[in-house]
């Protein structure tokens, strides 16, 4: 809002019905001079001044409403008061008040949910190093690129054991882990998977010079090996350090695996090389 500049002195101001200014307008009858203080009554004795007379409204007040200390009279209601009825009303609630108090609660128990299956439902998922505790079993697939997930050890599809969880791939191998697994982007663990083959009595598999990523192939027995391709049998596996029957070092060999679980434990394979004249030296 702006304020209108002043009239200019000697000219008519607007809506001023009186004529230009310092000008006075004729004083009617009755009408005390501007500046002038209108006569007052005299005050009863003992009237405060100040105080409506007997017979007078306070200033500012309509005839015909009550006044305060009169007969009928209302005070002042927070909130606001309707006089119109006779009665002070309650305050009408807010309808988002209304809506907050139904729709707070849902969001509430979303959010519970979201939480408890962030920190409990992903725990033993094995999709990821956080979620693979080591000596549980896990797939893989893929090659440079792969996915994870939980599965039983007891399971006959190819799966590995999660042996330890070390620095990198190097830790890995020198720790005699045949494979691993890095995870990459945001929210990457700073461990690796060190990954051991889970491996299954009376199955045949197969090691490829040219294979690529981690793998683990089962070949029927009767496949023998070849140049580009190790072809062998496990004939005894055992949760120790030994096994007893894997006698022949030609054609036998024997795998000791720790697995850093708490407490640690280990995993022995014995392999048996398949096809004629193929030996593991």
């Amino acid at each position: 809002m702006t304020t209108p500049p002043p009239g200019q002195p000697g000219q008519p101001a607007p809506g001023n019905p009186f004529g230009a200014q310092g000008q006075p307008a004729p004083q009617q009858p009755g009408q005390p001079v501007y500046g002038q203080q209108p006569p007052q009554p005299a005050q009863p004795y003992g009237a405060q001044p100040g105080q409506p007379q007997p017979g007078q409204q306070p200033y500012g007040a309509e005839p015909g409403q009550p006044q305060q200390g009169q007969p009928g009279g209302y005070a002042p209601v927070a909130g606001g008061t309707d006089y119109a009825g006779g009665a002070p009303q309650a305050p009408r609630p807010n309808p988002l008040v209304r809506i907050l108090k139904f729709v707070g609660p849902i969001i509430a128990v979303i959010a519970i949910i979201a939480i408890a299956t962030q920190v409990f439902g992903d725990k033993d998922s094995g999709t990821s190093v956080e979620s693979s505790p080591i000596g549980s079993c896990i797939t893989v697939e893929g090659s440079t690129s792969v996915t994870t997930k939980a599965i039983d050890c007891s399971t006959t599809e190819p799966s590995f054991i999660v042996g330890a969880k070390l620095d990198n791939s190097d830790a890995c191998e020198s720790a005699n882990y045949e494979f691993s697994v890095t995870e990459y982007g945001n929210g990457a663990s700073d461990k690796v998977l060190c990954l051991i083959a889970n491996y299954q009595v009376g199955k045949c598999y197969t090691s490829s010079k040219f294979s690529i990523g981690i793998k683990l192939e089962t070949v029927p027995c009767t496949e023998e090996s070849s140049m580009s391709a190790t072809n062998f049998k496990i004939t005894e596996r055992s949760e120790t350090g030994t096994v007893p029957n894997c006698t022949d070092s030609d054609t036998h060999m024997v795998q000791t695996f720790n697995i850093q679980s708490d407490p640690p434990r280990q995993m022995s394979v014995c392999s048996k090389i398949i096809g004629e004249g193929y030996t593991w030296k």
